[in-house]
């Protein structure tokens, strides 16, 4: 956790600077590092071990918003939807798993309804999904998160 958050902080400084080429590459790297470490982190900290690959993605998709890569950026948000999506359907979760997941669940649906709002208009149009089916997903996958609990 200790090298991510070390990553994380030359992101913010590679992002502050407006050198995105870096912010992007470092955020490749921060990603991998959580998902590579996810199995081990989850045990000892879910909540920290869910938000790391969270904010992992949040961030790249920030730095692609910030070269004007939208559509990269959407598929940020789409691959935090499956990382959840997964983390849902796994049969064996602890309470701190099933709160850190219903946390981040709430997160995405907060990221992408501002992602929508400001740069619909430039996704191609294969990308456009409505807010409201995108909360329809949302929603779906949260009932069922909280069913199976």
């Amino acid at each position: 956790m200790r090298e991510w958050e070390n990553t994380m902080r030359q992101v913010k400084t590679a992002f502050n600077d407006k050198v995105f080429s870096t912010a992007i590459s470092l955020n490749k790297k921060a990603l991998s590092l959580a998902n590579k470490a996810f199995d081990k982190n989850v045990s000892q900290d879910a909540h920290k071990a869910v938000a790391s690959v969270m904010v992992s993605y949040f961030s790249l998709a920030d730095s692609y918003i910030e070269i004007g890569s939208f559509d990269q950026a959407y598929k940020m948000y789409q691959k935090s939807f499956m990382f959840i999506q997964k983390l849902s359907n796994e049969l064996h979760k602890n309470t701190e798993l099933k709160i850190a997941i219903y946390k981040a669940i709430s997160q995405l649906n907060n990221e992408w309804y501002s992602f929508k709002q400001r740069h619909e208009g430039n996704l191609l149009s294969t990308h456009r999904i409505s807010p409201r089916d995108f909360k329809l997903n949302l929603g779906q996958l949260l009932k069922t998160h909280l069913a199976t609990h």
